[in-house]
C-alpha cells in the first residue's frame, strides 16, 4: 500500500487514509521526525504499525471495553486489545480534499457493536517546511448525547542523547491493565534523557507543549486547547522510541466517578468537538 504523499520544501509526509487515517512517516531534510512505519505495512499490518494515528471517539483504554449504560463493546481490528484508543484508527477514511501540502479525510460511523453512536469525523493534515499540523473535528450525528474524547498518537525515534522536556501538574500511573492505578500531583518536572525512561503514564494539567532535543535539532509537540492530558510510553533502553499522545481525557474516564472532571466531553446531537496538534522541528545553529 503506497499511501498518499504531501510535501513542502524539504519536508515530506506519507499518509495512509485506508489504514485508519494513519501517518506512515514524516521526514524533514532527510531526517525521520516520526519513527517510520514498520516494514510490515502493506502486508497485513494496521495503523498500530504506523508513525501516528488519530484517537477517537475516545483515547486510551476503556476498562474491560465496558461503556457505562451500553455494556461491553465488540472487539475491533485488534481483538487482543478491546477498548483501546477508540475506533478511528481501525476504519478506512475517505479523502475529501487534497493539495500538494495538505489533505482532508472523512470518517462517517454508523452506530454498531463497536461504538453505539453515529458520528462524523473530519481530519486535516497540513505540512509546512518545518511543521506538520493536524486538526480533528468530531460531530455527534446520533439522536442521543454521546460521550466523546479524541487525541493523536505519535511515535518518535530517540537515541542515547535525546532529552525530553515538558510541564504538567499531576500524573496517573497506569497499571498492567493498563488503567489508571495511582494519581499524585507533581511539581514541574526537570528535563530528562528519554531513552530508558521506562514510563507508561498519563500526565494531567499538561501545559500543551513537549519537546525532544536531539544533537542537531529540536522537535516540539504542541496541542490545542482541547488536549490537557499527555500520554507517554517509553519501554526502556532496548526500545529507541517514545510515544507522545496529546489527548482530551484520562484513560478510562468513562468509568470514573465524574467523567467530566477527567476531560470527557458529552456532545449533544449536532455538537462538534475539535482537537489539534502541531509538530515543529528547528535546527540547532
Amino acid at each position: 500500500m503506497e499511501g498518499l504523499v504531501i510535501s513542502c520544501g524539504g519536508s515530506e509526509a506519507r499518509l495512509f487514509p485506508l489504514l485508519g487515517g494513519a501517518v506512515g512517516h514524516w521526514r524533514w531534510n532527510g531526517i525521520d521526525i516520526l519513527r517510520p512505519a514498520s516494514p510490515g505495512v502493506g502486508a497485513g499490518a494496521g495503523a498500530e504499525a504506523m508513525a501516528g494515528f488519530p484517537l477517537l471517539p475516545y483515547a486510551g483504554f476503556l476498562g474491560n471495553a465496558e461503556l457505562p449504560g451500553f455494556g461491553r463493546l465488540a472487539p475491533g481490528a485488534a481483538p487482543a486489545r478491546p477498548g483501546l484508543d477508540g475506533i478511528g484508527w481501525q476504519r478506512p477514511w475517505a479523502v475529501t480534499a487534497a493539495a500538494a501540502d495538505s489533505v482532508e479525510l472523512m470518517l462517517r460511523h454508523g452506530a454498531d457493536r463497536h461504538w453505539p453512536f453515529d458520528f462524523l469525523a473530519v481530519m486535516r493534515f497540513s505540512l509546512a517546511s518545518d511543521t506538520l499540523s493536524t486538526t480533528l473535528a468530531l460531530t455527534n450525528l446520533d439522536a442521543r448525547p454521546m460521550p466523546a474524547g479524541a487525541g493523536f498518537y505519535s511515535v518518535f525515534p530517540i537515541d542515547a542523547f535525546t532529552r525530553f522536556d515538558s510541564d504538567w501538574r499531576g500524573v496517573w500511573e497506569l497499571g498492567d491493565d493498563p488503567l489508571p492505578a495511582r494519581y499524585h500531583p507533581v511539581v514541574r518536572p526537570a528535563p530528562r534523557l528519554a531513552l530508558g525512561w521506562g514510563v507508561n503514564s498519563c500526565f494531567t494539567g499538561w501545559r500543551r507543549a513537549a519537546s525532544l532535543a536531539y544533537a542537531s535539532h529540536r522537535v516540539t509537540v504542541r496541542a490545542g486547547s482541547g488536549c490537557h492530558y499527555l500520554q507517554c510510553r517509553q519501554s526502556g533502553p532496548a526500545h529507541p522510541e517514545i510515544v507522545l499522545a496529546p489527548v482530551s481525557h484520562a484513560p478510562n474516564a468513562h468509568q470514573m466517578r465524574v467523567p467530566a472532571n477527567h476531560g470527557l466531553r458529552q456532545l449533544d446531537t449536532g455538537m462538534r468537538f475539535i482537537v489539534s496538534m502541531s509538530i515543529n522541528v528547528e535546527a540547532f545553529t
